[in-house]
Order: structure tokens, then C-alpha cells, then sequence
């Protein structure tokens, strides 16, 4: 397909462009195999007309977003979650690692809380006013529901965390607990 009749199905009419591109790839390595970071720079300046064209790295945005050049990247996947490890903006790719955990595991995880909190239990029994007993899959769909309005109403763009203490080097700090069962920790994983 030629590259001129994209533009014009996406309605772009490019003429003298000021502006620079700035091309943010996925943060799995290899960030952006090099044919691929030709092919997007060849059509930055021939069709697009930029003066100006940057491939940046995911982490690397991240950190430079929080005005840093070091520092551990942390991007959680539906399935899984990618760690990169950026030394004075040089990504460290054989210090990063891919873990099979992500948004959908601690999903499962949170139900599986819910589904032995025996208060919430009990409070649902009691909306509900059952005599204690529940029909089959009465209480998994309750539950899903329960994870549900949580992850959607407790969640979000719009969930304000407080800021880290002026001075403070940590962007974020974690206190771990000891789990006195041998069950599965999706944190500890």
C-alpha cells in the first residue's frame, strides 16, 4: 500500500511541517529492530516532512518523564510484567527480565482473597437473605462482581496517590509482610 494514500485515508494533508517526531516503541527488547527504525525514519522525513526524528526507548521515557536517568522501569502487562534496569540513560537489556505475571494474575489473586474473606461472606448472605447456604456459582459470580466494581471504581487514571516526601530518593515505598502460609504470592513472583 502506498505510504501517501495512508495519509490520506487518516485525512493528514502534510505540507512544510515545524515539528519534530518523537517515536516511543513498546519497552520489550529489542525495542525496535533497526530495518523497522529505517523504514519509520524514511517516513518521517519523506513523507511526513519532519525536521527533526528521535526513537526513544520506553523505559527511558518513563524515567526522563520523572526527571531521572537511572533507575528500575517497571511496566506491567495484562499477562506480564517487563523490568528494565537504565544506568545514566543506557538501558541495561542484560540486566532486564520478562516475568509471566501482570494485571490478570493479581485479578485472579484478588478474587481468590475475596472468595475466603469470610465477612464479606457473611455481608453478602445477609444483602442477599440467604440462610447461609449458597447455590452453585452463586458466590463466584457475586465475587466477580464485587472484584469488578473495585478494579473499575477504585482504579484509574483519575486514583490520586500523595507525592513522595520533598528530598526523598524513592518514588515509591514498599513494606513487605511475612505470609505465614505457603500459598501463591504474585508479589513475591
Amino acid at each position: 500500500m502506498n505510504r501517501s494514500h495512508v495519509l490520506t485515508l487518516l485525512g493528514l494533508k502534510v505540507g512544510s511541517n515545524t515539528s519534530p517526531l518523537l517515536l516511543i516503541p513498546p519497552p520489550s527488547p529489542p525495542s525496535l529492530p533497526l530495518p523497522n527504525q529505517a523504514f519509520w525514519a524514511q517516513l518521517a522525513f519523506e513523507e511526513l516532512h519532519v525536521p527533526a526524528f528521535t526513537v526513544l526507548p520506553a523505559p527511558l521515557a518513563s524515567l526522563f518523564a520523572l526527571g531521572a536517568t537511572t533507575g528500575i522501569v517497571l511496566h506491567i502487562g495484562r499477562d506480564r510484567s517487563e523490568v528494565s534496569i537504565v544506568t545514566d540513560s543506557i538501558i541495561r537489556w542484560e540486566c532486564s527480565t520478562t516475568v509471566e505475571v501482570g494485571c490478570g494474575d493479581c485479578e485472579t489473586w484478588f478474587e481468590d482473597l475475596l472468595m475466603k474473606d469470610t465477612d464479606l461472606d457473611k455481608n453478602l448472605q445477609m444483602n442477599l437473605g440467604g440462610d447461609g447456604t449458597w447455590e452453585a456459582g452463586q458466590k463466584e459470580k457475586m465475587i466477580k462482581e464485587v472484584a469488578k466494581v473495585i478494579w473499575t471504581e477504585c482504579t484509574g487514571d483519575d486514583l490520586e496517590i500523595p507525592p513522595a516526601e520533598a528530598g526523598s530518593k524513592a518514588i515509591a515505598a514498599v513494606t513487605a509482610q511475612a505470609q505465614e502460609d505457603d500459598s501463591f504470592d504474585v508479589a513475591k513472583k
